[in-house]
């Protein structure tokens, strides 16, 4: 998509681009940025994506959440249940976690990443 100032438009003869022609490229939170992750970020990334997973059924118990992120300590991922049930993108009943609809359309559109 090119963007046009209205003096640039189609037929104006020659004009060089300006800055409403030009797109910007924002840069990405990484690592290497120095965008460090908290404790309890990584919790809660790690249970995003561990309920996401196509390969298990949508719900999980949190004993087997516990062992599959079995580098995270089970008070982490407690904590960290319990703020993404806050935010709505977990729903919690008993022992069983899922996701929300909308984590898992955000997932199907390709939002959710790692």
């Amino acid at each position: 998509m090119t963007w046009f100032r209205k003096s640039d438009g189609p037929g104006a003869g020659g004009a060089t681009p300006g800055p409403c022609t030009e797109r910007a490229v924002l840069p990405m939170r990484s690592e290497g940025s120095g965008c460090e992750l908290k404790d309890d970020e990584v919790a809660e990334r790690a249970i995003v994506l561990q309920v996401l997973r196509d390969d298990h059924d949508e719900r999980w118990s949190r004993v087997e959440l516990e062992g599959e992120i079995y580098d995270i300590e089970p008070l982490a991922i407690s904590e960290g249940l319990e703020r993404l049930r806050e935010a709505g993108v977990v729903h919690l009943s008993g022992e069983l976690v899922w996701s929300s609809r909308c984590a898992r359309h955000l997932d199907a559109l390709g939002m959710v990443s790692i």
